[in-house]
């Protein structure tokens, strides 16, 4: 993900998402998909508005920090044990925090791959390292991948 995200690129973003989620990740999908209504749904992303702010603090207190925009492309479903509620996201978030867990799907070609990682703000070597540190490869995510390693001390080429 590049620049500050901003209302108008998180639905971008979720209207690209869902596609994927519904042809790779299916079982990411909670019990339904739906397009946000205005000032009805959440998401749980720190957005960039141009928004004057309203107090003396400097703080914005407006809809961009908690709502997105009509449209957006939404994932949802109850969660809980004891008291069920209902928890929804945008299909962008979705997809971006569960690639943090997840490998790439086995029919998934290297150019949709790398494309979901971009979206996510993840390129191949940072999932590889991820990856690798939840397997118990390595022992912290500061270690250096070898790729990276190699090419610091010009090796590896």
């Amino acid at each position: 993900m590049r620049g500050p995200l901003t209302l108008p690129r998180l639905k971008e973003l979720s209207e690209r998402a869902l596609p994927i989620l519904e042809k790779h990740f299916p079982e990411l999908l909670q019990d339904q998909t739906f397009l946000a209504e205005p000032s009805d749904n959440y998401h749980g992303l720190v957005i960039q508005c141009d928004c004057p702010p309203d107090d003396r603090a400097g703080f914005t207190k407006c809809d961009c920090q908690w709502h997105p925009l009509a449209g957006t492309p939404m994932i949802g479903g109850m969660s809980g044990y004891e008291e069920l509620e209902w928890d929804e996201e945008t299909a962008h978030e979705a997809l971006a925090k569960n690639l943090e867990w997840i490998n790439r799907a086995a029919f998934m070609t290297e150019a949709e791959w790398i494309e979901v990682l971009a979206m996510a703000g993840m390129t191949p070597d940072d999932h590889a390292k991820r990856m690798a540190w939840l397997d118990g490869e390595i022992a912290s995510l500061d270690t250096p991948t070898p790729t990276a390693a190699g090419l610091a001390d010009g090796g590896g080429r």
